[in-house]
């Protein structure tokens, strides 16, 4: 018989994921009481000219902000997951001129990047462009989770204007998101 007994750093760590499942399973309960949106119903909002205003507030607060807004919103579902995950390969130079200029608050800037939307099973090249304070995103559909630069991609980002000399995978990310559409707008 064999018995693993975890030190502290595999406790902690342990101790963080049920953490985060518990969380996750409160939030899940909690936007079950939401009405819901689908995929299809969301091409009426397709949110590709935009103003972003983003929040910041601890993990803490999320179920008490997400009670407050029930009633104005509606969640977003993907084949009944309310939370569902999504990976972002982002492409820049070697000297990473697009996060540089997102650092340096340029009014006029450019995103590359590949959104793949996991639990939909869809995979966009998008460009983003913020230019004075509004963000508008163009995105062609691509082969899922294909994050290269091929001929037909190199195409869709010389009809966009973007300079492609040297842009490379430089990151990618993997997160889960909850998506929240305003009953009474169109966002």
């Amino acid at each position: 018989m064999n018995l693993l007994i975890p030190n502290s750093k595999q406790r902690n760590c342990q101790n963080l994921v049920s953490n985060k499942l518990k969380q996750t399973n409160l939030l899940e309960k909690l936007l079950q009481t939401y009405s819901t949106i689908s995929l299809q119903e969301m091409d009426q909002v397709r949110l590709l000219d935009r103003v972003e205003t983003k929040f910041i507030f601890s993990i803490k607060q999320l179920p008490m902000i997400l009670e407050q807004l029930r009633a104005d919103y509606k969640v977003m579902s993907i084949q009944g997951n309310l939370i569902p995950q999504y990976k972002t390969v982002y492409h820049d130079t070697d000297n990473l001129f697009f996060y540089h200029e997102h650092h340096r608050k340029r009014k006029n800037r450019y995103k590359v990047r590949f959104r793949n939307y996991v639990d939909s099973d869809m995979t966009f090249l998008e460009v983003k462009h913020k230019k004075k304070g509004r963000m508008e995103k163009q995105r062609v559909e691509v082969e899922n989770e294909y994050f290269f630069l091929d001929e037909k991609n190199r195409q869709f980002l010389r009809e966009a204007n973007i300079n492609q000399e040297g842009l490379k995978i430089r990151l990618t990310n993997t997160y889960n998101r909850i998506t929240l559409i305003a009953n009474h707008s169109v966002e």
